[in-house]
């Protein structure tokens, strides 16, 4: 299982290790080494609550 959240990390979520992972080629990812990956919908699970997810 992969851990990952957003930038501030207030909303985290888990998801299956992914088998591939992209680079995305945006100034901001790149500057950041942010790398992409994806997985079916009933396999993501968002850990936070109501308030976290709104800004």
């Amino acid at each position: 299982m992969f851990e990952g959240s957003c930038h501030c990390e207030r909303v985290r979520f888990q998801a299956p290790t992914p088998e591939q992972v992209t680079r995305c080629n945006c100034t901001y990812c790149d500057r950041v080494g942010a790398r992409w990956a994806y997985c079916p919908p009933d396999q993501f699970t968002l850990l936070g609550t109501g308030r976290d997810l709104i800004t």
